[in-house]
């Protein structure tokens, strides 16, 4: 088989792959819970006769599925968890919640999922077809949301050895994304005091409220003393009540702390937590501090970048047009469209010029950027423990802002199924280049350990 026959295969199974992830939208499962939707996934690569392990990591619903024996082991990643309060009708361009359903695929996730099944089948095939050594890997990656599962897997030894790791992001344009993330973790602070009468006896209570906010004040002040790109997100989730008259017993206040390096998010939180400690101390109260996740920033790879950009390159969607009506619909209830991460990529110019575009056509030209998008990925967390490349793929109208009702309005259209499968031919022609190109895998290797020189993965990350 070769490259054509792969593309051949992936258009032929389209229509299959595509009522996956419908299905798999529209059972919008959250993080941790996304039995149906992992299973589905699982029974999909067993049947095309993978080798099908669940429980890896110590998370229920994460898996393996392998194929293949002794080479390269070349790994897809996939998700498939959806975000809570994104309950939306398909194909409406208005806000529509869906009678029934409070969750919806905000981020795209049932189509990811699907991409790097696809893949990662259609590369087991051309291994078979043609008698290659090698190994394809295909990880069912849980909760990237707001658990960050690929962290847990990655604490635990899932990635180790693997030659090459190849994922993928919905989004709006077709672009290698040659650009890191920020690293970051996620904390609890409760508080606790003693409740009194605010009025009659005040002396006798010491307020967890005071310690959650006075905890917050405190951020404030570092929040000049930290590197330029960090950032300290909070909420307070309990504020230990409703009534005035009564000093607050309890309190708890979150954090998501980010910032360019894993160590110097490790350092900040370190001094968020002294701070929280400080808080308690002033109050007369205490504090249990819960650190919840971390997520790594993401290790580029440019020799497995560039492989994906020559395939990406000989791919081009062909949109009809009923996708470009369908798009400008959505774009028409858009009161700012995010091309943060093409000026990112590609410069102001290129982010203009997009903007004229209902759909993307083309794609853009690699340009491995320094600065990191001020966002979070725990692909990041597998790209510390094996060379680790991905791309984004239109499959969504052009400034579709992620987390929102537009993105799940879109995620079972025509134009959608088109950048899964997009995605889906690029990963399994990088897949393809890969195993015929030893060299190329070595080189990858190299540049992953040179990348990360003495910054062991388990050495930068708190318990």
């Amino acid at each position: 088989m070769d490259k054509g026959k792969l593309y051949a295969y992936l258009d032929g199974q389209a229509e299959a792959f595509g009522a996956l992830s419908d299905r798999i939208w529209d059972l919008a499962e959250l993080g941790m819970e996304e039995n149906q939707s992992s299973a589905a996934l699982a029974d999909c690569l067993r049947e095309a006769g993978f080798a099908v392990t669940f429980g890896i990591g110590g998370i229920g619903t994460a898996f393996r599925a392998a194929f293949g024996g002794e080479g390269p082991r070349i790994a897809f990643l996939g998700e498939f968890d959806a975000l809570p309060g994104m309950s939306q009708q398909a194909g409406v361009a208005h806000p529509a919640p869906e009678e029934g359903k409070t969750s919806g695929h905000g981020c795209g996730h049932h189509l990811l999922g699907v991409a790097s099944a696809a893949a990662a089948i259609a590369a087991a095939k051309w291994l078979e077809t043609g008698g290659i050594p090698g190994r394809v890997e295909y990880y069912g990656c849980p909760a990237e949301e707001n658990l960050s599962g690929k962290s847990i897997m990655a604490k635990a030894g899932v990635f180790d050895g693997l030659d090459a790791v190849l994922t993928w992001h919905p989004s709006c344009y077709n672009v290698v994304l040659g650009i890191s993330t920020l690293a970051n973790y996620k904390a609890g602070f409760s508080f606790t005091g003693v409740a009194a009468h605010a009025a009659s006896a005040p002396h006798l209570g010491r307020s967890a409220l005071d310690a959650a906010e006075l905890m917050n004040v405190g951020a404030n002040f570092l929040r000049e003393h930290i590197p330029s790109q960090a950032r300290m997100h909070y909420a307070i989730t309990d504020a230990g009540g409703n009534s005035s008259n009564v000093v607050q017993a309890h309190a708890r206040v979150e954090y998501v702390v980010r910032a360019p390096q894993l160590d110097q998010v490790g350092d900040i939180y370190t001094r968020l937590c002294e701070v929280a400690k400080g808080a308690a101390q002033m109050t007369g109260t205490t504090v249990e501090i819960e650190l919840i996740k971390t997520c790594a920033n993401v290790i580029n790879n440019k020799t497995l970048e560039s492989v994906l950009q020559q395939n990406l390159s000989a791919q081009s969607p062909a949109w009809t047009p009923e996708d470009i009506a369908l798009a400008n619909a959505m774009i028409a209830t858009m009161k700012d469209r995010d091309l943060t991460l093409v000026g990112a990529l590609a410069g102001k110019q290129a982010a203009m010029a997009l903007s004229q575009q209902a759909l993307h056509t083309g794609a853009l030209p690699y340009m491995p950027v320094k600065m990191p998008i001020p966002a979070s990925s725990d692909v990041g967390d597998a790209s510390w423990n094996a060379p680790t490349a991905q791309l984004s793929a239109a499959c969504y109208a052009m400034g579709t802002a992620e987390h929102t009702w537009q993105m799940v309005a879109q995620g079972k259209a025509p134009a959608a199924h088109k950048g899964m499968m997009l995605a889906a031919k690029v990963m399994a022609g990088a897949a393809f280049d890969l195993f015929l190109d030893p060299e190329a895998l070595k080189q990858a290797s190299e540049e992953w350990r040179l990348e990360l020189a003495d910054r062991a993965y388990s050495k930068v990350l708190h318990s």
